[in-house]
């Protein structure tokens, strides 16, 4: 079974659209998602960068895409 990676557009990741009805794929992911290659983190303000992604967080975390 092949996994597929997650993603979610930027434009859906945008303060004002996460403060008022943020990506369901967003809120499971625990409110994170992958970006330029590094995790990040809302934090109900903005984003905060966690670290950098592995290969694996490709499937659990959705990476943002232009759109």
């Amino acid at each position: 079974m092949k996994r597929e990676k997650l993603t979610v557009k930027a434009s859906d990741v945008r303060s004002i659209k996460m403060s008022a009805n943020p990506p369901m794929v967003v809120v499971d992911a625990g409110y994170k998602v992958i970006h330029d290659g590094e995790i990040k983190c809302w934090v109900g303000i903005g984003w905060i960068t966690e670290g950098k992604a592995s290969k694996s967080d490709y499937y659990k975390i959705p990476e943002v895409v232009n759109g």
